[in-house]
């Protein structure tokens, strides 16, 4: 993996919303120069050729040792120091953000099981348990920033409990996104579906990447048993 940390910040609420970069549409613009830009590239490979082309041999990469080599020598001959110093924080920033994920879904569990919930009933366990994740600003954005980390964690595994997305209707029909957690233990078996009261709302839960012959395959109607259907 090539990896380069970094970090935006851009100072106001609603980052999406700006304008007035200097490089403004910025691939129109790097299509544009495309030849300063390789031209660019290719001094930086020259000085370290003209230099004895030596090879950067500090640190490396695993399965990625000729690469490192070069690139770790271009840079080095023009001044830039650092290539693959940031590893090691990487993935103890990694671990933190795994840690505080696992410590998020025990306390969803114990509050509220295997229920569907939406992002902004999940902010009162998050505001305590992931304030980077939800932030500043007004409970809408706070809970779209929520509802945007849970979809990108679909799917994943931490502390025990898989993150699944569901679509439930509320009272007037409504379709509204959903979350859902599973024991990433037992999984989503048969004999474990259980009757779910949602207090007058229905849900489609959508597993991924079933990996037991005896998972339910496709959408499940939470309340109502999957080989219902099938009983005559």
């Amino acid at each position: 993996m090539r990896t380069r940390c970094g970090c935006l910040d851009a100072g106001v609420e609603e980052p999406w919303h700006r304008q007035g970069f200097r490089h403004d549409p910025l691939l129109e613009w790097a299509d544009e120069h495309r030849g300063e830009l390789v031209w660019a590239a290719l001094v930086l490979v020259a000085n370290w050729l003209a230099r004895g082309a030596n090879p950067f041999t500090e640190r490396t990469l695993g399965s990625f040792e000729p690469w490192a080599r070069v690139v770790g020598g271009v840079l080095r001959e023009a001044g830039i120091g650092g290539f693959l110093q940031g590893r090691q924080r990487m993935h103890s920033e990694a671990d933190r953000d795994s840690a505080s994920w696992a410590a998020f879904f025990e306390a969803w569990w114990r509050e509220h099981g295997d229920r569907p919930m939406a992002a902004g009933e999940l902010m009162p366990i998050a505001e305590n348990v992931l304030p980077e994740v939800v932030g500043n600003g007004s409970d809408r954005s706070r809970s779209t920033r929520l509802g945007l980390a849970l979809r990108r964690k679909r799917g994943r595994i931490f502390g025990g409990f898989r993150l699944h997305e569901a679509h439930i209707t509320d009272d007037y029909s409504r379709p509204r996104t959903a979350w859902g957690l599973v024991s990433a233990a037992r999984g989503r078996r048969r004999e474990d579906i259980e009757r779910l009261d949602l207090g007058g709302q229905s849900a489609i839960v959508q597993d991924t990447e079933p990996t037991d012959p005896n998972f339910i395959v496709g959408p499940v109607e939470v309340g109502r048993h999957p080989l219902e259907d099938t009983r005559g």
